[in-house]
């Protein structure tokens, strides 16, 4: 017999594990949280976190659960439920979770392993949907880091898959016959009609009694600047802009009625004579064609930040920022030259992939090695 040790022969076992599958879990989110925590502090956080941003003008209210309303809107009432969009979990997972609660009570059995599995979805589903209520407020100020959730019905997300979890447990427990047995063939009839009775309850979602028309601006752009406009405290800052602002030099552009990508003067000529020929706007690239008359300086419109990498007709140039409104900014000889703009990685991006990439080809092995030794 194989003396060699082994984790889950110890003592220990269980939280040894939890640990490591933890520090797994953190190190594989490497990718994200590197530079989430190296360069998020670039951006104005403040914006984020107050007026329309502000926790506290979107709680869901207790009635919103149940509400069959569905709509495409925003949580835009800071203080009922008149929302525009909805909340609603809905009437059947809430009615399973009661079940499984009254089940667990009349049924504790602490040291089973589906009994504690059921226990612990139905104490995260009523948490999260607790925190996503008015009477959470206190909680939420005593952590402001959790600010930056912005909306609280954020959570909601969650508790999709903790109270499906949870349903299906509960929904063995109401068919089996006693105990914390596996459901019998006797019960696939009740199975059968409790399924039926789901989806039942679900139809009104699966068919939306209207579609909104998708026009043209809600996916060229404009969709995010009409937003704006309705809601300029929602703008988004980096820390070198030093005066926060509403209007810029693309705003009249993204109004006009013949608005397109292509017509985004994402170039300017600050110093220098000279004309921009042309312009591009890809989401991560941006760019064009000018014609300087003499050596000057081009402003290319897009945010000052770590990453963004500068092309003068292919060769690699530094960039500078550009003040008051944290913009871009490059020196441009004369002549007619070809600008090209990509966001690129950084150190901290580089080793936030390596260490992810690391830890997955490390787990992976692992579970390879494992097979072969059952084999």
């Amino acid at each position: 017999r194989n003396t060699k040790y082994e984790i889950r022969n110890t003592k220990y076992a269980p939280f040894t594990l939890s640990v490591l599958a933890g520090l797994s879990a953190l190190l594989l989110s490497a990718l994200f949280l590197l530079p989430l925590l190296a360069e998020g502090p670039l951006l104005d956080q403040s914006v984020y976190t107050d007026n329309t941003y502000s926790y506290a003008r979107h709680w869901v209210q207790f009635s919103q659960f149940f509400d069959p309303f569905w709509g495409y809107g925003f949580s835009d009432d800071p203080v009922g439920a008149n929302d525009g969009m909805g909340f609603q979990v809905g009437a059947i997972a809430l009615l399973l979770a009661l079940a499984s609660g009254y089940g667990l009570w009349r049924n504790r059995q602490w040291r089973d392993n589906r009994w504690r599995t059921e226990a612990f979805l139905l104490i995260i589903s009523a948490a999260i949907l607790f925190c996503v209520t008015p009477a959470a407020a206190p909680i939420w100020r005593l952590l402001p880091m959790v600010e930056v959730v912005q909306f609280p019905w954020r959570l909601l997300a969650l508790s999709s898959f903790t109270l499906s979890a949870l349903g299906g447990l509960a929904a063995a427990r109401l068919l089996q016959s006693g105990g914390m047995e596996e459901v019998g063939g006797e019960a696939l009839a009740g199975g059968v009609v409790l399924a039926l009775l789901i989806l039942f309850a679900s139809i009104h979602f699966a068919q939306p009694e209207t579609l909104q028309p998708v026009e043209g601006w809600r996916e060229d752009g404009r969709a995010v600047y009409q937003f704006e406009q309705q809601h300029p405290d929602m703008l988004g800052y980096t820390r070198w802009v030093e005066q926060p602002f509403t209007q810029s030099a693309l705003t009249a552009q993204y109004a006009a009625p013949d608005f397109s990508n292509e017509k985004l003067e994402r170039l300017g000529i600050l110093t220098g004579g000279g004309s921009v020929l042309s312009h591009y706007s890809r989401g991560h690239s941006f760019g064009g064609e000018v014609e300087m008359a003499s050596p000057g300086v081009v402003q290319i419109r897009v945010y000052f930040f770590p990453g963004w990498q500068v092309r003068i007709d292919g060769a690699t140039v530094s960039h500078r920022l550009s003040p008051p409104d944290g913009l871009i900014e490059i020196d441009v000889p004369a002549g007619r030259h070809r600008i090209d703009m990509r966001m690129g990685s950084t150190p901290v991006r580089t080793a936030g992939l390596a260490i992810s990439g690391v830890t997955l080809a490390l787990l992976i092995g692992l579970n390879l090695a494992r097979r072969r030794k059952a084999e």
